[in-house]
């Protein structure tokens, strides 16, 4: 394990991951009193295998981790991310609300959902997740600013669409006028 944590450092991934791969080879012989935690060596061997570009691998391990709940909010988030560079943020969505949903009191899966949405400009989605992580941690200034930039920016497309369907509203009238 050691030598696999020292070729992260070194960042030679692939290999790291195999020599962290192995370790789990090893645990089918462990001792009844080994206090080996499988939820930690999985969410290395995720970050490992996110790093070493091997998208399954890290899907699968980030799976095991949370099973063994080690890291979960994490967990979610490199899985979310591993999804949206797979060019399929229909799953990283999913995956970020389905943790959400099995474990609401995450922030870390809540900050995820909030930069999601907000870096899609769907602020209607990302506004009551600025709610719930204000609701969770009030001190943390920088959700005020998220939630004004939200409201401010939803505040002007909604004024532009009024004044848009207005104006449209009223040549059409005129149209009409002058149509007869």
């Amino acid at each position: 394990m050691n030598e696999s944590i020292e070729k992260f450092y070194a960042e030679d991934y692939i290999t790291a991951l195999i020599d962290l791969e192995k370790c789990f080879e090893l645990l089918k012989y462990k001792a009844k009193d080994d206090t080996v935690d499988i939820g930690a060596m999985a969410y290395f061997a995720g970050i490992f295998a996110y790093n070493a570009k091997n998208s399954e691998k890290a899907l699968n391990y980030f799976e095991l981790s949370i099973k063994n709940e080690y890291e979960i909010g994490t967990c979610h988030q490199y899985m979310a991310q591993v999804l949206y560079e797979k060019n399929d943020s229909l799953a990283a969505e999913k995956v970020l609300k389905k943790g959400n949903r099995k474990y609401p009191e995450e922030t870390k899966i809540i900050y995820s959902l909030i930069y999601f949405y907000t870096s899609r400009d769907e602020y209607e989605k990302a506004i009551q997740y600025i709610e719930k992580a204000i609701e969770k941690t009030p001190d943390y200034a920088i959700l005020y600013i998220i939630e004004g930039n939200a409201y401010s920016t939803l505040f002007e497309k909604y004024q532009n669409e009024y004044l848009t369907t207005l104006l449209t509203g009223t040549y059409l009238q005129l149209f009409r006028f002058y149509r007869r």
